[in-house]
């Protein structure tokens, strides 16, 4: 009975890291270089210049592109690819939406040089709007716009660009606006391919275990 049940358990563990590895997940930093803040401090957001912000960027590399000359693509999302945001200076987590209209996209000049950008956006009426961006250029040669083949933390970027912006309604007329843009550096976790591994490996030694619980070691 117990082989049946360890057969069913290392399906369900390859099945779920095939899942999690149609995903690229990338952990950022940066340090806030300038921000626009509020004209009215009740309402505002506590995050000034000179503080740490982490984030994630996440999104499915396998995601066709929406229009590709073999030196620009883009490559529509219909979920945030930006989460997460947290100012670990003061502790402060960033207001998000779970819905979202946004795209990545990746262009190469004749030159070989070129950019990444990421856009997401929610505007539900036309008195509000928020939105995050990120902006990655580089002189030297952008080796591909296959987001499949793509690696961000393995890009020496000349530029690095991540915006905040929050747009809302105040009682009694009016609007506030708060944004901030920092500097950004990039790592990779985790890498779908390690993550395999570190599975399978411990796969194989409970088998191994069993087989020698009950004898069946040559």
């Amino acid at each position: 009975m117990r082989y049946p049940l360890l057969v069913l358990a290392l399906a369900l563990t390859e099945g779920t890291t095939q899942t999690r590895a149609d995903m690229i997940s990338y952990n950022m930093t940066g340090t806030i270089d300038t921000t626009n803040g509020s004209s009215n401090p009740a309402a505002g957001l506590p995050f000034n210049v000179g503080d740490h912000v982490t984030w994630t960027l996440q999104y499915n590399p396998s995601i066709p592109s929406s229009f590709d000359n073999g030196s620009y693509a883009t490559y529509p999302t219909s979920s945030p690819a930006i989460t997460n945001i947290v100012d670990q200076t003061t502790g402060y987590h960033f207001f998000m939406q779970s819905t979202t209209q946004g795209y990545l996209s990746l262009s190469r000049n004749f030159a070989g040089e070129g950019t990444f950008s990421v856009v997401d956006s929610y505007r539900p009426f036309m008195n509000f709007n928020y939105g995050t961006s990120l902006d990655l250029s580089i002189a030297g040669n952008l080796p591909t716009v296959e987001l499949a083949y793509f690696h961000l933390n393995n890009i020496a970027w000349d530029s690095r660009v991540f915006s905040y912006s929050y747009n809302f309604a105040i009682p009694g007329g009016g609007t506030e606006t708060f944004s901030f843009s920092t500097s950004a550096s990039i790592a990779q976790s985790p890498e779908p391919g390690s993550l395999t591994l570190f599975l399978l490996g411990a796969a194989c030694l409970s088998v191994r275990g069993i087989r020698r619980r009950f004898g069946q070691v040559g």
